[in-house]
């Protein structure tokens, strides 16, 4: 593995496969990033989950005409075109597959027509594993008669959908000695993304304009909303998309940063 220092950090890259993978990757693209949820249809056998349901509740997409845009002072700009849609079901709509399958098609339908508009060649996710499964079967079986079908199919057939995290999720691609506890145990794609970025100032301005709720906290509120249907404060949705944003503007550092790992000139020092 190659060996680098990022804003003061020891890094260890397998530079060959991220080449690779950022060679794959064709413009315009789109970032996105789901928020999910899990209702519990039998509470009884909650410890087990042998029933639950993923839903997606919030999605963010950022659109990328060209890897240049991936700077930090591009990307301030680029943020006009960062579209968030979240909404909060009833609780009954969630009762059966049927219903699921449909409310779902709100999501992938906000997401196509940014493909089709944007004429997007690349979607980037997320680490998102169940999305990914999701998407790819939407889009294979998409059966919309509208414009879009022939679209979406060329687009689906054409395999440009790439996972971040197959990068970043993984030690033995992208690792930080310094964080590494055990021979079988990944650093992890959040520690990774504060160690490399909190140190760089033009980044940080701009992936923290505004606080928004952690991963942990927005899942423990959706658990007590479904499960004791509890009231959600007004404000938060808003903190969901802000959440969500967020984590996508990180994914556009993230392939920023790699970007620049593959320069001849990076600023990285080898």
């Amino acid at each position: 593995m190659d060996k680098f220092t990022i804003n003061g950090l020891e890094v260890e890259v397998k530079l060959a496969f991220v080449k690779n993978f950022l060679a794959k990757i064709e413009y315009p693209i789109t970032i996105f990033d789901f928020e999910t949820f899990r209702n519990l249809l039998d509470k009884n056998k909650a410890i087990n989950y042998p029933n639950d349901f993923e839903k997606i509740f919030s999605l963010a997409i950022l659109i990328i005409n060209n890897k240049e845009d991936l700077k930090s002072t591009s990307l301030k700009i680029n943020t006009l075109q960062l579209f968030v849609k979240t909404l909060i079901p009833p609780v009954t709509i969630l009762t059966s597959t049927a219903a699921l399958l449909e409310y779902q098609q709100l999501f992938f339908k906000f997401l196509i027509t940014k493909l089709v508009r944007f004429k997007i060649k690349s979607v980037v996710i997320l680490g998102a594993k169940t999305e990914t499964i999701i998407l790819k079967n939407y889009l294979a079986y998409h059966q919309d008669k509208s414009k879009f079908k022939n679209k979406i199919t060329y687009f689906f057939h054409n395999h440009k959908i790439f996972d971040l995290y197959e990068i970043w999720n993984h030690d033995h691609i992208f690792n930080l000695p310094k964080y590494k506890k055990a021979s079988d145990q990944d650093v992890g794609a959040t520690k990774k993304t504060w160690a490399l970025i909190k140190n760089n100032n033009d980044y940080w301005k701009l992936l923290k304009p505004q606080s928004s709720l952690s991963n942990n906290n927005i899942g423990r509120v959706i658990d007590q909303y479904f499960s004791y249907k509890i009231s959600l404060l007004p404000s938060f949705t808003t903190q969901v998309a802000n959440h969500n944003q967020n984590d996508v503007l990180i994914g556009a550092v993230i392939l920023s940063l790699l970007y620049n790992l593959i320069n001849p000139n990076s600023q990285f020092k080898k």
